[in-house]
């Protein structure tokens, strides 16, 4: 996982979203790669290289506070999994990023929490993510 800047701005299908500071991180999507080294006689080797495409999309996680709202919101996106836009931006070297996550859906089954310091982590998958 990626850290991203200092605190992003994060927005789900343009709704602003408060996340608790630090708790933001993502994957950009690329497939792993598995490298061997093959021979082909008189001790000659060359690198051989495979992607694993089945690993390329993208993840990300971030806690939210633990209130109402967070639990309406964390309802609406579960109703469509599949189906909606994280955006996450932030200013790093003085310059905003924007990164778009496409096709997202929350994969955890995530507990809400009570309490003063509640909050509700959330663990998402999505499409390769879009740096603008």
């Amino acid at each position: 996982m990626s850290t991203f800047g200092l605190e992003p701005y994060i927005q789900v299908d343009g709704e602003d979203v408060y996340i608790i500071p630090g708790t933001w991180s993502f994957t950009a999507g690329y497939p792993e790669i598995t490298t061997k080294a093959i021979s082909f006689g008189r001790a000659n080797t060359k690198l051989y290289r495979t992607q694993d495409t089945s690993t390329a999309y993208s993840t990300f996680k971030f806690d939210m506070p633990s209130t109402p709202e967070a639990i309406q919101m964390l309802q609406r996106w579960k109703a469509r999994t599949g189906n909606f836009i994280v955006v996450a931006i932030d200013k790093v070297n003085n310059d905003e990023v924007e990164l778009t996550f496409t096709d997202c859906s929350i994969d955890n089954n995530p507990d809400v929490e009570s309490g003063s310091d509640a909050k509700i982590s959330i663990e998402g998958t999505a499409e390769r993510m879009i740096q603008i």
